[in-house]
């Protein structure tokens, strides 16, 4: 019988984007969640206005679109944490995810706060974003009330198209998209 491989572990992890490129850069340690997820949620929009119909004015683009990605994670006290230690109130590790929530001052510039980029990793699979919001679920307890169990979804959007120009869209039209 082969041997088992090992199990990749998804991860969070701070990122911030380089002013120059663009591209998102890492910024400190990965936080790696207890458990893998048993699915993501991406979902693509875009910003458009006008109707399509018939007489009516044509589609157009107006804004950028965006990704979005929802994963629910799971965290667990009663099981040991992936350093082997053994946690006592599963809200230590959820406000690890919590953290990326609260608006971060930007370098250089007094009173302007920005909203903490962070990178959702998992194996091949990787999404940069915001944090949109964050569900905590708590749902099993200590003897004394302390919670144990926790299940977190948080939803992460990004940015869809970056530094293109979109014209106007006519299902008529015999040139579709333009870039």
């Amino acid at each position: 019988m082969p041997a088992a491989l090992p199990i990749t572990k998804a991860y969070l992890q701070p990122v911030r984007w380089n002013q120059e490129s663009g591209l998102p850069e890492t910024t400190g340690e990965k936080f790696y969640v207890q458990f893998n997820p048993t699915s993501l949620k991406v979902a693509y929009a875009n910003q458009k206005a006008g109707q399509g119909q018939p007489g009516s004015a044509p589609i157009q683009f107006v804004g950028k679109g965006t990704t979005k990605l929802t994963v629910e994670l799971l965290f667990d006290v009663t099981v040991p944490l992936p350093d082997g230690s053994a946690g006592e109130d599963v809200r230590d590790l959820t406000q690890r995810v919590a953290k990326y929530l609260e608006p971060q001052e930007e370098g250089g510039e007094e009173g302007q706060y920005v909203p903490p980029g962070i990178r959702f990793g998992w194996d091949t699979f990787q999404f940069d974003g915001v944090v949109d919001s964050m569900d905590e679920t708590l749902d099993f307890f200590s003897n004394t009330g302390k919670p144990l169990r926790a299940t977190v979804s948080l939803q992460v959007s990004k940015k869809l198209w970056e530094n293109r120009t979109l014209r106007s869209w006519s299902p008529t039209a015999p040139s579709a998209i333009v870039w």
